[in-house]
């Protein structure tokens, strides 16, 4: 799995951003606030955001601009679905459960 991190050069602080998520008649879409790039293939988009995980769904997706400076992506396709998911952080959850 390819990543693409959207985060701030060397030495330099990312700011507080916003997060937006433009959807145009489900062909276009433009999400602003990401952190980076998960994965991404024909059906799917996944990307973590300033507000958490979220993932993009459809047919013939292709990402079509990706600024890493300004942390935005344009993607382009059939878009079905746009999800918001929780990242489960790892080893903490064995031991969340062994507290409860």
């Amino acid at each position: 799995m390819n990543t693409i991190s959207v985060a701030p050069e060397k030495g330099k602080e990312r700011t507080a951003q916003n997060h937006h998520v433009i959807l145009q008649e489900r062909t276009a879409m433009t999400v602003t606030g990401v952190k980076e790039v998960v994965s991404c293939d024909e059906t799917g988009v996944c990307m973590d955001t300033v507000c958490g995980r979220l993932n993009v769904g459809g047919k013939n997706l292709r990402v079509n601009e990706l600024s890493v400076k300004e942390g935005e992506i344009r993607v382009s396709g059939e878009i079905e679905f746009v999800q918001y998911t929780k990242v489960k952080e790892a080893g903490n959850s064995l031991w969340k459960r062994m507290m409860r």
